[in-house]
């Protein structure tokens, strides 16, 4: 697995690094980070143009290593990127495609 780093600094306590995989994707991606401090976690997808194209309900994480896999089924073949938010700020922006 390649790590990749946030794609901008956010300048907030902490960012985190996220993997996904696979990538590319078809069926579903898994997001791995590890994160600092317990939160509230929301993950969306965004297309290339901006739009919001998918995103969960709040997950209520504690510290440490997470995993959390997400379907990408109903994703048109494309690039998306994936932002993490932590208690309504972001906290890690990557980019991954589906097949």
């Amino acid at each position: 697995m390649k790590k990749r780093g946030p794609a901008f600094s956010t300048g907030l306590r902490f960012e985190i690094v996220s993997i996904i995989y696979p990538n590319p994707s078809t069926d579903f991606i898994s997001v791995k980070f590890d994160l600092p401090e317990m939160g509230n976690i929301k993950i969306s997808i965004y297309d290339i143009t901006g739009k919001l194209v998918l995103s969960n309900p709040d997950l209520s994480l504690t510290t440490g290593d997470q995993n959390i896999q997400i379907g990408t089924s109903q994703l048109s073949p494309a690039s998306y990127f994936l932002r993490i938010t932590s208690n309504n700020e972001v906290i890690g922006i990557d980019r991954f495609m589906v097949n």
